[in-house]
């Protein structure tokens, strides 16, 4: 039987955001499966509203990203929208060479939320 190898990435540290973004860009060529944790502790602002979208892209140096759940066999894979604390997990596959996870942040009167997000890969 093969031996698996794990490897744990902690992408974001808890902390308030108030702006849409993305984590820096990570190589997981050498990884097939994904574990990602979120955890959200806190919201402010009126009606606020928090998506994910893990992302991938062919090389390092590239522009161009793809949307997780708009890829192949895993069109229907899409992230739901994230609006209560505690712990969140969502499981990806085949991941392909390059990823990162990008969030909107949306709602009035100075929505945030704070959160932090880990990756545990696996071969």
């Amino acid at each position: 039987m093969a031996k698996h190898s794990t490897h744990i990435k902690q992408i974001l540290t808890s902390t308030e955001r108030t702006s849409s973004s993305a984590s820096d860009l990570y190589n997981v060529e050498q990884w097939s499966e994904l574990a990602l944790f979120i955890n959200l502790t806190g919201s402010t602002g009126t009606s606020p509203t928090l998506d994910f979208v893990l992302q991938q892209t062919t090389a390092s140096d590239s522009t161009t990203y793809y949307d997780w759940p708009t890829i192949g066999e895993h069109a229907s894979a899409a992230m739901p929208q994230v609006t209560t604390t505690g712990q969140h997990l969502f499981l990806f596959s085949n991941i392909g060479n390059w990823i990162r996870l990008k969030w909107t942040v949306e709602g009035t009167s100075t929505p945030g939320y704070t959160f932090s997000a880990f990756y545990v890969l696996k071969t």
